[in-house]
């Protein structure tokens, strides 16, 4: 019955977010950046074969991306060529890369769609070699909420005390530990929940891994997840006083 009940809290928790959402109308908020691990929602990329990451999904996470190198699940460290990336310090499983060595693809980068059903509130990554030109951007309903750079981010990061360094800049070289960093992005509030995230690159590469998110059922939802609650809640009231008696 505890699981039931922490059940019964969540939706029930999760409707009265959703019903604030949908009742109130609210201007863009501030985005939250921290370090740390990443969330209940893990997207690793050990689950698929090496090669485009289009068509891709997990959980309520889905994958999007050009053909080329517009994004890729791929392993190891390859230099030189194009494309070319460099596995986050300390991964040796597959991972996520997006970006081009070719001057001929300037511009690459992956979307990341969450299931209709669902807004997210939270997402993670771990974020390998930071550079200045790889781009993070958050999107509802196709409009932009917020973007940020990798210059941005080591920014934030530093402020929490976190030492991080944009890769190869500053006197560090390329591939420094410190370059790679897991990051979290929080939606300040309900208008900057969002369905759509969006990584990008204008040279070769923003390479990710373990991807994860914290996310809550839209409004379309909110009738039926209240029914399940009441009858739930029902069921169990019935249970106990069966059980006094």
């Amino acid at each position: 019955m505890a699981n039931l009940s922490t059940f019964l809290k969540t939706s029930l928790a999760s409707a009265l977010v959703v019903s604030s959402v949908a009742a109130v109308s609210q201007p863009a908020e501030a985005f939250i950046i921290t370090g740390g691990g990443p969330f209940s929602n893990v997207v690793t990329f050990d689950d698929t074969g090496l090669g485009s990451v289009d068509g891709y999904s997990s959980g309520y996470a889905s994958y999007s991306a050009s053909p080329g190198t517009d994004g890729l699940v791929v392993q190891g460290t390859a230099l030189g060529g194009d494309p070319a990336y460099r596995a986050p310090s300390g991964v040796t499983s597959q991972y996520l890369t997006v970006g081009s060595s070719s001057a001929n693809r300037p511009n690459a980068d992956v979307t990341i769609n969450f299931s209709p059903t669902w807004l997210a509130t939270s997402f993670g990554l771990l974020w390998g070699s930071i550079d200045s030109y790889n781009t993070i951007s958050f999107f509802r309903g196709g409009s932009l909420l917020r973007s940020f750079n990798g210059t941005e981010v080591v920014a934030a990061l530093n402020a929490l005390g976190i030492n991080a360094v944009v890769d190869g800049t500053n006197g560090t070289p390329n591939g420094d530990p410190r370059s790679t960093q897991y990051v979290k992005f929080f939606a300040e509030g309900s208008g900057e929940y969002f369905d759509q995230v969006v990584l990008a690159s204008t040279q070769a590469a923003f390479e990710s891994d373990n991807h994860s998110y914290e996310a809550i059922p839209t409004p379309a939802l909110l009738p039926g997840l209240i029914g399940m609650g009441v009858a739930a809640l029902r069921r169990k009231q019935e249970e106990a006083s069966e059980e006094n008696a």
